[in-house]
C-alpha cells in the first residue's frame, strides 16, 4: 500500500486498488476535510475504491478483521460519484462521531463553507429550490444554529423547518 505523510494526526493508507490517478484526485479533498475531525485524531485512515455504490465506511478491514484504530473508507472511482467531495469524505468520517441524521447536520458545520451548492442528502430534506449556490450561506447558518440552539432535542427537525420556513419567506 502506498502511504501519504499525516494529515492532522492521521495516517492515511492507500489499498492496492488505489491507483496513483485515484490518489492525486482525493489527496486534496482529505486534506481540506480531516482537519475537521479532531475526534478521529491517531487513526489510521485506510482509503480504498468502490465500484459499484458512490462511497462508504465499514468497521472492518479486509477478511473481517477489525481494527478499533483504523477507519476504512471507499470512495468512488467515477467521476460523477465525486460531484460533492468534500460532503461526501465529511459524510464518511462523522459515522465515525455521530448517529445518521446529525451527520448530515456535522458535515455542514465543519466543510459547508468549501461548498459551491447544498449537496444532496438521503437524510436531510433540502428542497431542491434551496440547493443551488445562493442558498448555500443560509444552509450553513441554519445547519451552525440547530446544532447549536437544539443539539439535544432532533437538530435536524429545527433545521428542517427553518429552512421551509425561510422558503416560504420568500416566495
Amino acid at each position: 500500500m502506498g502511504e501519504l505523510p499525516k494529515i492532522q494526526g492521521i495516517h492515511i493508507q492507500w489499498t492496492k486498488f488505489a491507483n496513483e490517478e485515484f490518489q492525486k484526485y482525493w489527496s486534496p479533498i482529505l486534506e481540506l476535510v480531516i482537519p475537521r475531525f479532531p475526534e478521529i485524531q491517531g487513526k489510521v485512515l485506510q482509503i480504498g475504491v468502490t465500484s459499484g455504490t458512490p462511497c462508504y465506511m465499514h468497521d472492518t478491514g479486509p477478511y473481517g478483521h477489525h481494527h478499533k484504530d483504523v477507519i476504512y473508507i471507499r470512495l468512488g472511482n467515477k467521476p460523477y460519484w465525486a460531484k460533492d467531495e468534500v460532503f461526501t469524505v465529511a459524510h464518511e468520517l462523522a459515522h465515525w462521531v455521530y448517529d445518521e441524521r446529525f451527520i448530515d447536520l456535522m458535515a455542514y458545520k465543519r466543510v459547508g463553507h468549501l461548498f459551491y451548492s447544498a449537496p444532496t442528502s438521503d437524510y436531510l430534506a433540502i428542497p431542491k429550490e434551496m440547493r443551488s449556490g445562493e442558498w448555500i450561506d443560509t444552509i450553513n447558518t441554519l445547519a451552525l444554529m440547530a446544532l447549536k440552539e437544539n443539539g439535544g432535542s432532533k437538530p435536524s427537525e429545527w433545521f428542517e423547518a427553518r429552512l421551509l420556513e425561510v422558503l416560504e419567506g420568500v416566495k
